[in-house]
């Protein structure tokens, strides 16, 4: 196809899971965010090359100057200043007005995903320069490891676009921060108000609109999401600023294939450029059909990432420590990184990745032990009265038998590592139903805490990592990400000093205590950190990265 004389390059792209909408702020898959980053521009981004954070949507680093005295003594003032010259697709200038909005959207107790807020404890005020709207303060109340990046690497929402009436306008940072803790009707119903709207399918689905190189063209629902290179983009001339800045692609098409069979025919057809996403089996599977087809590239990396089974803590078997242990000696770890990962994942104890100097090496994966499981299950009053093969106990005055869901996603490879699991758990008389869901519908019932067991996957982001938002008590509400809904007093407490402590080797040591509780409370069974295995076209030319999901399909060029 011919452009302007100059050939079109389009890349099309497989996603296993279809984005649940294009919202930075309230989408929660993996594969929106990945389509995100290419419309949505943040003040700065860790550099997928290099790993080291970088500005984007400003001149330089931020200014930081610790603050000595006053109410906010032992904070911090970040001075912030957003490139001249940036622009919204209609031409208005990016402004401290649009990050301030932002900001203040991330803080509506109403919107739908708080998971951004659960970072924003420590902001107390965000000030844009009344003679220079370019230049922002942003005021901290405590030091706390990701306060640059929690400040700086959050996308940035156009505020005449995502708040046309201003809703939010007349209120300052602080304003809503002080507001939306109280009970003031008027100002809530503001706020709610905004929030509706702001979490409706109309902001996710239909207006899209952020700084990056491409626009948003097309959703068709169980299909594709199409996207556009912008025509004389405003960064055009700062594309050696970041790689999230590049557009080499002329179009991209992300193809919504959860058959990853059907998406692997279609890379060898060539019907597709990009499949990312392979089970360890596949990956190998394709290793062998290249070696006399030689039409695809194939790569490896390390990931940030770990597979894991989550237990419900809150439900009324589960939430006995015994019988969460019982359950994990019954998975033979070493076997499953083996056989169904073929070798390309690492065993793994907890929520640190193994890669990473705060991983605690005196732990291991927990032992196969068919025997202790049965120790542990006859301790906690379970037997088999009626000898039907399925463990039973009178648990709050009602017969109960030791019988449990566990969700996967659709996934050959989810459902495989439960069916693995299922089969162990019968020698000892658990019963295990597997219920396969798609990704969306499995993200939203484990958030709602309406499940018993289901087996996940847990992305980390590259900086310092804060266990606050997945394993604090705070959050083990409906909204948050505490999706085990563990609740461990001593691991708050280290929880809540490793966000306070910026010195790497002292929080490396905070680290391995919090594994060593979670290692021995068991609210999840930790599986394996794979390696992140992808195929394409054998003319892209491209660098995986350790950042998810593992490419960036801005930077592809062809040959």
């Amino acid at each position: 196809m011919q452009e302007n004389g100059k050939k079109e390059f389009v890349l099309r792209v497989r996603l296993a899971f279809e984005p649940d909408r294009l919202n930075p702020m309230l989408s929660a898959l993996t594969q929106a965010t990945q389509i995100e980053r290419k419309i949505f521009l943040p003040l700065a981004d860790y550099n997928p090359n290099t790993l080291i954070l970088e500005p984007i949507l400003m001149t330089e680093s931020p200014k930081i100057t610790q603050i000595v005295e006053g109410p906010y003594a032992g904070g911090a003032e970040y001075d912030l200043n957003i490139l001249p010259g940036a622009t919204w697709d209609d031409g208005t200038s990016i402004t401290g007005f649009d990050y301030a909005f932002t900001m203040k959207a991330a803080l509506n107790p109403f919107i739908s995903n708080v998971a951004w807020q659960s970072h924003m404890d420590h902001i107390v005020d965000i000030v844009v320069d009344s003679t220079d709207s370019l230049h922002i303060k942003v005021i901290t109340d405590t030091e706390y490891i990701l306060s640059e990046s929690v400040i700086i690497t959050n996308p940035i929402y156009p505020a005449h676009i995502y708040d046309p009436d201003q809703m939010l306008a007349p209120y300052s940072f602080s304003d809503i921060k002080q507001l939306a803790s109280v009970n003031h009707q008027d100002v809530n119903q503001r706020l709610k108000d905004f929030a509706d709207q702001f979490n409706s399918d109309e902001y996710s689905r239909t207006i899209v609109q952020g700084a990056g190189p491409y626009e948003f063209v097309e959703w068709i629902p169980n299909q594709q999401i199409i996207l556009q290179r912008k025509d004389n983009w405003w960064g055009n001339r700062n594309i050696d600023k970041h790689p999230l800045m590049e557009s080499k692609p002329t179009k991209i098409i992300y193809y919504f294939i959860p058959d990853a069979q059907t998406a692997i025919t279609a890379l060898k057809d060539g019907r597709i450029d990009v499949v990312a996403e392979l089970s360890p089996e596949q990956y190998i599977d394709l290793e062998s059909y290249n070696v006399k087809a030689r039409s695809l590239t194939l790569r490896t990396a390390p990931l940030l990432q770990y597979y894991f089974i989550a237990y419900n803590n809150d439900h009324a078997i589960l939430n006995d420590k015994r019988v969460r242990k019982a359950i994990s000696h019954l998975m033979d770890i070493q076997t499953l990184a083996d056989k169904l990962f073929f070798g390309l994942a690492t065993p793994t104890h907890g929520p640190i990745i193994p890669e990473l100097p705060a991983y605690d090496t005196s732990l291991a994966s927990i032992a196969f032990d068919p025997e202790t499981s049965n120790l542990l299950l006859a301790e906690a009053g379970w037997t088999d009265s009626n000898g039907n093969g399925i463990l039973d106990k009178n648990l709050n005055g009602t017969f109960t038998e030791l019988s449990l869901t566990i969700m996967t996603s659709r996934s050959r490879l989810s459902q495989d590592v439960a069916i693995l699991l299922k089969e162990q758990a019968q020698q000892v008389g658990i019963f295990l139903e597997i219920m396969p869901l798609d990704l969306r519908n499995l993200v939203q019932t484990a958030r709602r805490g309406e499940y018993d067991m289901a087996c996940l996957a847990s992305v980390q982001e590259v900086g310092p990592y804060d266990p606050y938002n997945t394993w604090h008590s705070d959050n083990a509400s409906t909204n948050g990400n505490n999706w085990c809904k563990f609740r461990n007093p001593e691991a708050d407490k280290i929880i809540e000093k490793i966000g306070h402590t910026l010195d790497e080797g002292r929080r490396n040591e905070l680290y391995k205590k919090l594994q060593r509780i979670i290692f021995e409370d068991q609210p999840a069974l930790f599986l394996v950190s794979p390696k992140f295995c992808m195929a394409t076209n054998k003319h892209l030319i491209f660098n995986p990265t350790a950042m998810r999901p593992g490419y960036f399909e801005n930077t592809f060029s062809a040959n």
